[in-house]
């Protein structure tokens, strides 16, 4: 709209001050008109100035929530980035160097005992501390979705989507259903299931860590360390 009442004054500028020169002649005119067109031109100064402060102040604003937007999204990373850590850490280690996400990590992750207890406090099985896991990034991947939609980049909105209708995040999200009916049935679905997605899902993380870090200062991208197409680590 503002745009618009800018080259709608352009124009009726551009016709005034026309105008005058061809009245040239009648003086008088073409003083009124002369005048005219230095007040019009004046306006439309004014209103491209405010204009541009106007445009400024929305786009500061825009990128401020942006910022916050990408902040939230690294936490989210860094927490599952090192929960799947976790999952086939034998080491104990706690720093947060991640390492040996490669073929040994997959097949750990590929042959976990679903039913056997998780380390955690109060007592829970495996399968569902990694079920509130998945449910919780999914949860929070959509809301920053929902909330962020219009200032986030919309290469980031994608990977979010893709990351959330993955078929790992679908199967890890109702792994509890899963572990009943091997359990019951003595049928092994879940590693059956799980072959062919989960090396697609960390891809999927890559590619969002990487997107990510071509969009923030260097001082806050995700370090990540990929070699030949395998994951090799990441360092938070």
């Amino acid at each position: 709209m503002r745009k618009k009442i800018s080259i709608g004054l352009l124009f009726a500028a551009f016709i005034v001050v026309l105008s005058s020169y061809f009245l040239s002649p009648y003086d008088w005119i073409s003083g009124v008109l002369a005048g005219a067109g230095t007040e019009l031109f004046g306006i439309l100064l004014s209103v491209a100035i405010i204009e541009w402060l106007i445009n400024k102040k929305e786009e500061d604003k825009r990128k401020k929530i942006e910022a916050i937007a990408l902040k939230k999204l690294k936490s989210n990373l860094i927490i599952h980035l090192d929960f799947l850590f976790r999952l086939a850490n034998d080491s104990g280690e706690t720093k947060n160097v991640f390492k040996d996400f490669d073929g040994k990590y997959f097949d750990k992750i590929n042959n976990l005992n679903m039913h056997e207890d998780a380390p955690v406090h109060p007592p829970k099985k495996l399968h569902e501390v990694i079920q509130f896991e998945f449910e919780r990034l999914h949860d929070l991947n959509k809301n920053l979705i929902e909330t962020y939609i219009y200032f986030m980049d919309e290469g980031i909105i994608s990977y979010l989507e893709k990351l959330n209708s993955h078929d790992y995040m679908n199967l890890m999200s109702d792994l509890s259903v899963k572990c009943l009916f091997e359990k019951e049935t003595g049928r092994q679905l879940f590693i059956i299931s799980t072959d062919n997605y989960v090396e697609d899902y960390f891809k999927t993380l890559i590619d969002l860590c990487q997107y990510y870090n071509e969009l923030v200062p260097f001082d806050k991208i995700v370090q990540i360390n990929v070699n030949e197409s395998m994951i090799n680590g990441f360092i938070i």
